[in-house]
């Protein structure tokens, strides 16, 4: 029986995908049929992986270098708050284990 093709999809932005190239080419490597689908700007780079290409349609095909110019209001959001925070040493649930392990635990 042939493996199924596999489609990798992408929002149209460097950091999204760049991994999803790098799989497309380990995939294609690996004698797979691959298509990768987001923004029409990453169409060189996706078919240099050996990948078929699929652009995005309408506004979600999109220039990522352009956000600026395409959202104008981004700039006026206030920074979001971290949604996690790694726990310093002093933290009072640094040493909080389910079974105690020592006489502080």
């Amino acid at each position: 029986m042939a493996a199924a093709p596999i489609v990798l999809a992408a929002t149209p932005l460097t950091g999204r995908i760049r991994p999803v190239l790098n799989l497309a080419r380990h995939l294609v490597g690996a004698g797979r049929r691959v298509t990768v689908v987001s923004g029409s700007r990453f169409a060189p780079q996706a078919e240099a992986t050996g990948a078929a290409f699929i652009p995005l349609a309408g506004p979600a095909d999109f220039d990522d270098r352009r956000l600026g110019e395409l959202q104008p209001w981004l700039h006026e959001l206030a920074p979001a708050r971290p949604f996690w925070r790694p726990r310093s040493a002093g933290s009072p649930t640094w040493r909080r284990h389910r079974t105690p392990c020592c006489k502080k635990c």
